[in-house]
């Protein structure tokens, strides 16, 4: 009986000896495991997955009106009263501005008379040149006197032709009772006030038509040839307020300029027409953000640039595989804004370091 006793106790003390020996491994692994995290570098990951990778040409321009009408004063007038002002709504041919008929019938009268002296002038200066033509024909005066007279002769032509138009267009205005608006539209900026004396051509008014909005970009060169006509555009302020997603590219001018950039460098430029999808909250004449898109590529593997680097002239990330940074060369496709697409070189589900820098290595052990 003592025997069996003492052999119970024998076994009893192997198998707690071997608990024991059990739980200092793993307090012993538990240690170093823990010592290892603690020495493990902290890093940024993200997880790679399926995506849209769109390649963005990015630049500003000015929201213009597809129709747009500058009305200036035909003939000296004052303004004695204004019966419109900015955001009114005006029809062609509706009357934005009366005259005085009496005034005006008093310069016409004064115009023609001054017109009838240009022509007796212009008159006599045909005469001469046409006699100076056959005099340099016989050898009699030179050249220059011969083109002397016929430069007066047709800068008084020029003068005829000039004060003809305004008398015609001034008894066009007292017909109509004022000046009448040539387009359908809102009168966006007003120029004159009451009381002021305008003279021949200057601005009075512009109207525009609000609902026909497009916007001016001017791209660099290189940038131009990578767009077409059609092109799908986002035209935003930089507050985004107002934001249209649905413009594109419909016209890209054929000649490029020069242009001067902010840094004072000389570009070549080329004006790119934008048609507006959505211009409800789109203000005339502001300067708006461009993104035109250039290629698009959906449901692709995506992997964020800050995480690929160069090695040997070849593209690489750092991919967390059982805690630790593995090197991994990687083949890229189309580069879009911030996400580029996945050729070769990773899968879907993989984590890789975002922006890793110089302490990260090869085998280096990482936590998030």
């Amino acid at each position: 009986m003592d025997k069996t006793k003492n052999k119970k106790l024998k076994i009893s003390r192997k198998m707690l000896g071997g608990i024991i020996i059990a739980m200092i491994i793993v307090v012993v692994a538990a240690g170093v495991y823990v010592t290892q995290l603690g020495n493990a570098t902290l890093v940024e990951a993200e997880v790679i997955k399926n995506g849209t990778v769109s390649q963005l040409i990015k630049e500003t321009g000015t929201v213009d009106s597809e129709h747009s009408a500058l009305v200036t004063a035909k003939s000296v007038m004052e303004i004695k009263s204004l019966s419109f002002q900015e955001g009114d709504t005006v029809k062609a041919g509706q009357v934005i501005l009366k005259t005085d008929v009496t005034a005006a019938q008093l310069t016409v009268k004064s115009m023609e008379s001054e017109a009838a002296g240009l022509r007796i002038q212009y008159s006599r200066a045909k005469d001469t040149a046409a006699q100076n033509k056959l005099l340099l024909d016989q050898g009699a005066i030179s050249q220059d006197e011969y083109l002397s007279a016929v430069t007066i002769r047709d800068q008084l032509a020029a003068q005829v032709s000039a004060m003809n138009y305004s008398i015609s267009s001034m008894k066009e205005n007292m017909d109509s009772g004022g000046i009448t608006a040539p387009i359908d539209g809102v009168i966006t900026q007003v120029y004159v006030e009451t009381g002021d004396t305008v003279q021949p051509a200057s601005p009075i008014l512009e109207i525009s038509d609000l609902k026909d909005l497009f916007l001016t970009a001017n791209l660099v060169a290189s940038d131009a040839d990578l767009i077409k006509v059609g092109n799908k555009a986002s035209v935003y302020t930089k507050d985004s307020v107002a934001r249209d997603d649905k413009a594109f590219v419909r016209k890209i001018h054929i000649k490029a300029f020069d242009l001067i950039s902010d840094l004072g460098i000389s570009q070549k430029r080329v004006k790119v027409e934008i048609q507006l999808g959505d211009s409800a909250k789109i203000r005339l004449g502001n300067t708006m953000n461009v993104d035109i898109t250039v290629d698009m590529r959906e449901n692709v593997l995506v992997v964020s640039k800050k995480a690929v680097f160069e090695v040997n002239l070849k593209n690489h990330v750092y991919v967390i595989f059982k805690g630790k940074a593995v090197l991994r060369q990687v083949e890229l496709g189309l580069k879009g804004e911030d996400g580029w697409e996945v050729l070769s070189g990773l899968t879907s589900g993989e984590q890789v370091i975002i922006s890793p820098d110089n302490s990260i290595t090869d085998g280096t052990r990482v936590k998030i």
